[in-house]
């Protein structure tokens, strides 16, 4: 491939990653060691991997040489991740990822209040973490709910709103804040999706306030399904829209 053509197809990366690049044996080892995987968007190609997300021009990468200190940039995160265990270090979209492996291999040697307060501060700072919910299903398996704090959840029962599908567990205490949510997917999927339900605070996994979206997380035995609203509907007499 001439160093002045475009990638054209995310098979043009990967054959200039693993033969054409002066660093295609760095690439060799860390697509085996960690993987990742090129994303075609109306933006161009994307490399999504563990330690590096960032836009593909193979002008930058070649001529400008960007790809130098992404390697570099790479080398160092992963070298620092193996010496200290620091989740930070991985993007986002692997982290949850990386946390269920680090629970699965170190959980004996540390404290419930140290996985509990792991577990909460990368649900945070996860975005959308439905998209991987068989992932946190597993990851929550090493939470202890019965030592978190619960002083600032109503006490009895109280609402919790939501915007999306029902069977999620990320709600809110604020009725605002489900809106939010649901005219934000209403943008990007073109339905509006609002959900209210009415809870106890034994339905609760954990709540936390970090993004200021007063979110209540639930367990799984309390989550609500379709199958909620189609019984909740042949109990009134009347049809399942």
């Amino acid at each position: 491939m001439n160093k002045t053509e475009e990638f054209k197809t995310k098979e043009d990366v990967y054959l200039y990653l693993f033969r054409e690049s002066k660093h295609k044996e760095f690439w060799q080892n860390y697509f085996n060691e960690c993987g990742f995987y090129i994303q075609t968007t109306t933006f161009g190609d994307w490399i999504k991997s563990p330690f590096l997300i960032t836009h593909l021009d193979k002008e930058g990468w070649v001529i400008n040489g960007y790809e130098d200190s992404y390697v570099e940039s790479i080398t160092s995160r992963l070298k620092h991740f193996k010496e200290q265990h620091n989740l930070w270090l991985v993007e986002r979209a692997f982290r949850q990822t990386f946390l269920l492996t680090y629970l699965q291999t170190n959980a004996k040697e540390l404290s419930k209040e140290a996985i509990n307060e792991l577990i909460v501060d990368i649900w945070k700072d996860t975005e959308s973490p439905s998209n991987e919910k068989e992932t946190w299903d597993e990851i929550f398996t090493f939470l202890t709910p019965s030592i978190i704090d619960r002083s600032e959840l109503p006490e009895g029962k109280f609402k919790i709103y939501r915007g999306g599908e029902r069977d999620g567990r990320s709600w809110s205490l604020k009725k605002e804040k489900g809106e939010w949510f649901a005219e934000r997917f209403n943008e990007l999927y073109e339905e509006y999706l609002f959900q209210e339900e009415t809870i106890t605070a034994d339905d609760v996994l954990f709540y936390t306030n970090g993004r200021g979206e007063y979110e209540v997380v639930l367990k799984e035995s309390s989550l609500f399904s379709v199958m909620d609203e189609y019984k909740e509907c042949v109990m009134r007499g009347s049809k399942v829209s």
